[in-house]
């Protein structure tokens, strides 16, 4: 099967970070494998991006701990799914063992208007399409196609 295909058997190295629908894959296998993790409960937990004080434990540091726990499986469980160095290593060096960030982060990447690049590349490319506009012989077909781009 090829590397980026959801359904290998053992469910590793898939993920290339190349479309939405792998990411939104990659986010349905992950919530799978925490269902059948023994610490599910805290993975979904973090998973959610839940605050600290929805974590179990009788003080703090016993939420800290189980959360801090937490992150890094989640993490790891993303990780073992990803064939991508670059976005491996980006994580490690960005997200290291916050698997809610990781999650956050990789899902953005395919989401319009999540971070500056992503809003001036849309700004620039909406510029020049109205500074083009509709040409006068445009059939209405091409005329709708264009507005409904815009």
């Amino acid at each position: 099967m090829a590397p980026n295909d959801g359904d290998r058997n053992d469910g590793k190295g898939w993920y290339l970070h190349d479309t939405v629908d792998n990411a939104n894959l990659l986010k349905a296998r992950v919530k799978a494998r925490i269902a059948s993790h023994k610490n599910d409960e805290d993975l979904y937990l973090a998973f959610q991006g839940a605050e600290l004080d929805e974590f179990p434990g009788e003080n703090e540091a016993m939420q800290i701990r189980a959360r801090k726990t937490a992150q890094r499986q989640l993490w790891a469980i993303i990780v073992d799914q990803i064939g991508s160095g670059p976005l491996i290593g980006y994580l490690g060096t960005h997200h290291d063992d916050d698997g809610s960030g990781a999650m956050t982060y990789i899902m953005s990447c395919f989401s319009a208007g999540q971070n500056r690049l992503k809003l001036k590349s849309n700004f620039n490319e909406f510029m020049e399409m109205v500074s083009v506009g509709i040409p006068p012989d445009a059939e209405p077909d091409a005329a709708v196609a264009y507005l409904t781009r815009i």
